[in-house]
């Protein structure tokens, strides 16, 4: 049943980013994505209150941590690989980042390993991660897009999809599995010290399929061309 209240603040959430690019929110900004924000969190305040349980603070605790560490991921791609621009978010910033963006990522995270969770009910274990990848992979190919519209955050100087990075999708897709994976650890009787742990693992694996896309789609393309890319000596200097 929780998985209704994700699939309803996912939903919140495209008409949300809609109404920020193109309807009644147009204009903005930064503001709009907190709208959104705040409107996509409340079916999961219901669904927490509907169906309580303690797995529900586990994962709340997990996701705000997965938020927080996700700056760092930010940072990278703002100040190392400078593909990733906020200015057009005119937001106050905490690091690199629009200071909404870590509970966009909480909220991300926490609809991904609901729904991840509900399928590896339902059809089986092995399907928890494919289902947590495809769905992230699926929900940032959207957003990327009504992000630009929406003055949210864009991104340059890099292979594009439309609006969308593809070492974006490909790190998204790694994310979102690595993130369903998660899910799976957090059972009812899971202690603070594992919780904590999953949450630093994450934001090392989501820093490492970062590189991971980073480097398969826009640096070794460059490389195998014979031509030097910019920042394999600050990568390995």
């Amino acid at each position: 049943m929780t998985a209704l209240f994700a699939g309803i603040s996912i939903g919140i959430g495209v008409i949300g980013a809609w109404m920020s690019g193109s309807g009644l929110l147009k204009g903005l900004a930064g503001t709009s994505a907190t709208i959104v924000n705040v409107a996509c969190i409340l079916p999961i305040i219901v669904g927490m209150l509907k169906h309580p349980s303690k797995r529900w603070t586990r994962l709340i605790v997990f996701c705000i941590g997965f938020g927080v560490v996700e700056l760092i991921a930010d940072a990278l791609c703002v100040e190392v690989t400078k593909t990733l621009d906020y200015s057009v978010a005119r937001s106050p910033m905490v690091f690199s980042s629009p200071w909404w963006m870590p509970v966009s990522w909480a909220l991300v995270a926490c609809q991904v390993m609901l729904i991840s969770d509900a399928a590896a009910v339902r059809f089986g274990e092995h399907r928890r991660v494919l289902c947590g990848g495809s769905l992230a992979f699926a929900m940032l190919a959207f957003h990327e897009d009504a992000a630009f519209r929406a003055d949210w955050w864009r991104y340059q100087d890099c292979f594009m999809v439309g609006k969308a990075p593809v070492y974006v999708l490909l790190a998204e897709l790694l994310i979102g599995g690595m993130l369903a994976w998660c899910m799976g650890q957090l059972n009812v009787d899971v202690r603070t010290k594992r919780i904590l742990q999953l949450i630093g693992l994450a934001g090392v694996g989501t820093v490492v399929a970062g590189m991971i896309g980073f480097g398969t789609i826009e640096v070794l393309p460059v490389l195998f061309r014979g031509q030097p890319h910019p920042l394999v000596p600050f990568l390995f200097k």
